[in-house]
């Protein structure tokens, strides 16, 4: 269905009837998005799934955790004094262990641990360095700790699961980092006019295949399909 803009599904089959909600990028659309869908649906439980990048570095690219609690990051320039970088909140995600504990019992294991949510790509190596040691988060996207916010002021419990693209050592997405939506854009047509922007979405597309793939074999056991081969 199409609601004030927002690209919200409902499936059904023998169980009771799911949703599935596009968010967008971002903590500002995910926040729009998820309180306009919570208007017209009345979910008895969240379950955000998507790509993350890892500060840890021992997290692998393609491995799949869940997200307990998630941290928003304010919103500031390309600030390298740790001490200057701060949250504006925590979230819990309470829907998580239960979610981590059904997958397991699948044979899928999830590593639980807490997230940093930003407003824009973080792909520098050294400032995934400067956060892991600042905040111990593990993980960084853009939209968990909004749809964790907005969960629970409306008394819905949440779960978050993430796949990783990019490793903490990784600077694949350092050109995009602390880049405007406008700036983004820039940085693919300039990639595109020097003959780059082939081979960085091939890479990209490698990326996203491994933490699909890992993503693939959560819902597939989740959603009691068992996991696939």
């Amino acid at each position: 269905m199409d609601h004030r803009g927002i690209r919200l599904y409902k499936a059904a089959c023998a169980g009771p009837p799911v949703y599935l909600l596009g968010l967008g990028v971002g903590p500002r659309r995910a926040e729009n998005s998820l309180a306009r869908a919570l208007r017209v649906a009345h979910p008895s439980a969240i379950l955000l799934i998507g790509y993350a990048g890892a500060l840890d570095p021992g997290i692998r690219l393609g491995e799949v955790l869940a997200v307990r609690p998630a941290s928003l990051l304010a919103k500031t320039g390309p600030e390298r004094n740790p001490k200057a970088l701060v949250c504006e909140g925590t979230w819990d995600l309470p829907f998580t262990d239960a979610v981590a504990d059904s997958a397991s019992s699948a044979g899928i294991h999830l590593m639980t641990a807490p997230g940093l949510t930003a407003h824009g790509v973080v792909g520098d190596p050294l400032f995934k360095s400067l956060l892991l040691n600042r905040f111990g988060a593990a993980l960084i996207d853009m939209e968990t700790a909004a749809v964790a916010r907005v969960a629970q002021e409306a008394r819905v419990p949440a779960a978050c699961v993430r796949a990783i693209t990019d490793t903490a050592d990784d600077d694949f997405l350092k050109p995009l980092s602390f880049q405007s939506e406008g700036g983004r854009l820039r940085a693919h047509l300039s990639s595109l006019i020097r003959g780059e922007l082939l081979e960085h979405r091939r890479e990209w597309n490698r990326r996203t295949a491994a933490a699909g793939a890992g993503l693939c074999r959560f819902l597939s056991s989740y959603l009691g399909a068992g996991p696939l081969k």
